[in-house]
């Protein structure tokens, strides 16, 4: 843009931005290359800011932990009067056009976030994260989406608003959703389409209040759960022309992921085992939390005289919202346990939505069905090999296999009679 022509983005040049940076073990070095970046996109174009200070709060041996070195950052900046903060980590890079994305929006916005963008030493050319959310101010969007493609720490804020929301020190992982949900919540924020930083892969700093990826991402699980149950979410879906409504409280598992895209889960391969029942069917639904969707849809789609027991814990069962729904039908509500089944009854269905304890199940189950029932159920990863094996030696016999990205199910029944060719061969029918 020519001298004559002042950007109609930017605004009069204001004091200083501080860039907080907690260098952490193993930290020193590489936080000078954060330190160099932050030059460079100053001297690229500085945006609004006359300035900019570096406040780096050393945490050499990982005792303070980010939360604590970040709000010691935020309480120094705040002292020397600046009103924009940027976080850097150590090891990440500030993009060279931050400052100037920063003037485009810093007089709409309280909380600038951008793009994931990431590299390494394999990869030492920056890349956008595949599959990431895209521009957006919406609040709802942050909680319902997967955060490993939401939102990073490297995002400018207005000093005011990091003093009213301190990053909590108790916590040392999932601290950084806790405090994005707050700022989202309460104040203008807005992601842009553009990089603000660029992450450095597979340099996460050590020291005592370390924890791993998994580890963070139970905790945010957490915390967006919360955000959801306050924003009280709601979930649409249609199936055979019905209409049911889900609250979305835990937005990570997948299964809510797939209400939040308009799909009942299950419900394709459950038509087809419908198919199978005779009329006025005796089903058996055992599940854990998640089994909401499942009771749902046998409340709607069974048939009208189905007789259904639901032995799952009680709060999974205040999912559907429909007020045009019929309940669903049960006879026993309790916290399941293999073994503890309703005494002198026959199933026409037994469904086991407890992937990890489903051959405990089988075991309770092979003395209490007939060779006429059907059994579905959903394995886990490391019960494939043992199922396998039970159906080689003549306990089980798989109808149809039954999988998609996010789990796999076996329709099974009781042999009506031993055939060790048929029984192997029909196991290795089994991934």
């Amino acid at each position: 843009m020519s001298a004559d022509r002042p950007d109609p983005h930017r605004q009069p040049r204001q004091p200083d931005c501080a860039v907080i940076t907690p260098i952490g073990p193993g930290h020193q070095q590489l936080a000078a290359e954060a330190r160099d970046s932050v030059a460079a996109a100053f001297a690229e174009d500085p945006g609004i800011f006359a300035n900019w200070q570096w406040i780096a709060i050393d945490d050499g041996e990982g005792r303070l932990g980010r939360s604590k070195a970040r709000n010691q950052g935020v309480a120094r900046a705040a002292a020397s009067g600046v009103p924009w903060l940027f976080f850097l980590d150590a090891d990440d890079l500030m993009d060279r056009h931050a400052f100037r994305n920063h003037a485009r929006h810093a007089d709409a916005v309280d909380g600038l976030w951008g793009m994931i963008s990431a590299f390494s030493a394999a990869t030492p050319e920056p890349e956008l994260r595949p599959g990431q959310l895209g521009p957006t101010d919406d609040l709802l969007l942050i909680v319902l989406n997967d955060p490993f493609l939401t939102l990073q720490m490297g995002h400018f804020v207005r000093t005011s608003v990091a003093l009213a929301h301190p990053f909590d020190e108790r916590l040392d992982t999932g601290e950084d959703f806790d405090y994005y949900l707050r700022v989202w919540s309460d104040c203008r924020c807005r992601k842009i389409d553009h990089p603000l930083f660029h992450n450095r892969r597979g340099t996460h700093a050590g020291g005592p209040r370390s924890l791993g990826a998994s580890r963070w991402r139970a905790a945010v699980r957490e915390h967006l759960a919360r955000a959801s149950r306050r924003l009280e979410i709601v979930a649409t879906v249609e199936h055979r022309g019905t209409r049911l409504v889900f609250h979305i409280d835990d937005p990570v598992a997948n299964f809510q992921q797939e209400l939040i895209r308009g799909r009942l889960p299950r419900s394709e391969e459950l038509d087809r085992v419908l198919g199978l029942l005779p009329p006025r069917p005796r089903i058996l639904l055992v599940g854990g939390c998640e089994v909401g969707p499942s009771a749902a849809f046998y409340a709607h789609f069974a048939h009208p005289e189905a007789q259904t027991w639901l032995l799952c814990p009680s709060d999974a069962l205040g999912d559907a919202l429909d007020p045009d729904a019929p309940p669903c039908p049960r006879r026993s509500v309790g916290g399941p346990r293999p073994g503890h089944l309703p005494s002198g009854e026959r199933w026409d269905l037994v469904h086991l939505e407890h992937p990890g304890q489903s051959l405990d199940w089988l075991a309770s189950l092979e003395a209490a069905v007939d060779e006429q029932s059907l059994i579905y159920l959903e394995l886990a990863a490391d019960e494939l090999a043992p199922f396998r094996d039970l159906c080689k030696r003549g306990c089980w016999q798989p109808l149809e296999v039954m999988r998609d990205e996010t789990r796999q199910a076996v329709l099974v029944r009781r042999h009506p009679a031993r055939d060790p060719i048929r029984d192997s061969a029909q196991a290795d029918a089994v991934p």
